[in-house]
């Protein structure tokens, strides 16, 4: 072999990898999406759960770059009680929440399990101009659905 069929060779291998290592990071960014809108829908399915069974309503309230749970008690609104909820669960600069382009309000989780107006309740988690995915809410229970670009 020469030295050029050698050179060759070893740019062919660099292109092919630098290619993989890009389709693994878009890749992980897409499970990320799908991770943090499957854990959204799990928390407003268990604040709805536990609105119920404390009888006190909880609010779910988002912002861009994130969203937290609370509960009126003591006539005011404070930190939901589950640690989970109560926290603010941030995005990293490459996710964003919005709700029917509303970058940031609240929707209140009755305890009577009433269902949102307009009902279900859609959010949007957007991953970069590859991935979004809705989670639908319906005062009981939420899902997700993965939306085409």
């Amino acid at each position: 072999m020469t030295l050029v069929e050698v050179l060759i060779v070893l740019v062919l291998v660099g292109v092919v990898a630098s290619f993989a290592t890009l389709s693994v990071g878009r890749l992980q960014a897409d499970e990320s999406v799908g991770r943090r809108a499957e854990t959204l829908a799990a928390r407003l399915t268990i604040a709805a759960e536990t609105a119920v069974a404390t009888g006190r309503d909880a609010a779910f309230i988002w912002a861009p770059d994130g969203y937290r749970f609370v509960v009126y008690r003591d006539n005011d609104w404070q930190p939901h009680p589950v640690p989970e909820l109560g926290q603010v669960e941030r995005f990293g600069p490459s996710l964003d929440l919005g709700v029917d382009g509303t970058a940031r309000g609240s929707l209140v989780i009755g305890a009577n399990l009433a269902p949102p107006d307009p009902s279900p309740f859609r959010m949007t988690l957007n991953g970069g101009r590859t991935t979004r995915v809705d989670v639908l809410f319906n005062g009981v229970s939420a899902r997700t659905t993965e939306v085409p670009r």
